[in-house]
């Protein structure tokens, strides 16, 4: 029988409450090895999966003990990546970076969280948003638990290329995982310098997308299908949310949409390349007086060419 889902809500800390009494704030710690259960991640980090055990993001099974290599794989002294062991625990809360990726979800800066159907194990996943190049890189350095006020803060330092190195031409979206043994009451995600990461909502959480959007890109068959809903904006802008679409059942007309990552982008071409890369660029569909009613698919290079 599945375990209950975890009801605990996640908080966005932008002012906190003077507490009450003593003030108590935990330092990671390294697990002992008797104490280790995460999946080990691939040696190659997280840019390609071809099942759940090397799926840093899959989650529900415990089974297996943690074998990975405990060096944190830290080059810089900066003061943060020297003392944080690549697992610990942490006030009661195990943990273990899940390491970074440069080419991570289409999604807007920010975090998002990943919850567990089998356990009340969670990721968070930290999002630096979409750079024009390579050469980005995004790692968590630190995570401090205030007992006080219930709140978890983690800290990520955020790289760029220097100027005259020699980088990929192609869009990257660098991307950092953490995984609890649990999800704390309250989070709160800055980088080094002390500019917090807004709270992007549940990765893979169904959804509703809202009205109003002026196409839909898509692509698949049969029970699952890729989309890309996007929207103008007032500032003459793009707006897109990348979504998976399943059937409810086997021949099924009521479909599940789950979101995938959200943004926003300044030309349609990006629309286009991260289409793309989401795997729903094979059409496009463009509402009828704001309805899909009749509707017949166009190509995506009548998007491109459609003046909005």
């Amino acid at each position: 029988m599945k375990k209950e889902f975890l009801k605990t809500n996640i908080v966005w800390m932008s002012a906190m409450l003077a507490a009450v009494g003593s003030f108590t704030a935990c330092k990671a710690v390294p697990l002992n090895n008797n104490n280790q259960y995460w999946e080990s991640p691939t040696d190659s980090g997280m840019v390609e999966y071809t099942d759940k055990e090397k799926d840093p993001t899959a989650l529900g099974d415990e089974s297996e003990n943690f074998s990975g290599d405990e060096d944190s794989s830290f080059d810089d002294n900066n003061g943060f990546k020297d003392s944080l062991e690549k697992e610990g625990n942490i006030c009661g809360f195990d943990y273990k970076l899940e390491g970074n990726e440069e080419y991570g979800p289409d999604a807007d800066r920010g975090w998002f969280l990943i919850k567990g159907e089998e356990s009340d194990e969670c990721i968070i996943m930290i999002c630096s948003g979409r750079k024009s190049s390579g050469g980005y890189s995004m790692e968590i350095v630190d995570i401090d638990y205030s007992e006080a006020d219930e709140l978890m803060t983690v800290t990520v330092d955020e790289t760029a290329p220097d100027e005259g190195w020699v980088v990929t031409e192609a869009l990257t979206n660098p991307t950092c995982y953490l995984r609890l043994s649990k999800l704390p009451n309250n989070v709160k995600v800055r980088n080094s310098v002390g500019s917090e990461l807004n709270y992007q909502g549940e990765y893979g959480k169904e959804i509703n997308a809202e009205d109003g959007y002026i196409a839909i890109l898509s692509d698949g068959a049969g029970e699952i299908v890729k989309k890309t809903y996007v929207y103008k904006t007032d500032e003459g802008k793009y707006k897109y949310i990348n979504v998976t679409s399943v059937t409810e059942s086997w021949g099924s007309t009521k479909w599940k949409d789950t979101l995938d990552g959200s943004g926003v982008v300044d030309t349609k071409e990006e629309i286009v390349y991260i289409a793309k890369n989401h795997g729903s660029c094979g059409y496009a569909i463009f509402p009828n007086n704001g309805t899909l009613i009749n509707v017949e698919p166009s190509s995506i290079d009548d998007f491109l060419n459609k003046d909005f």
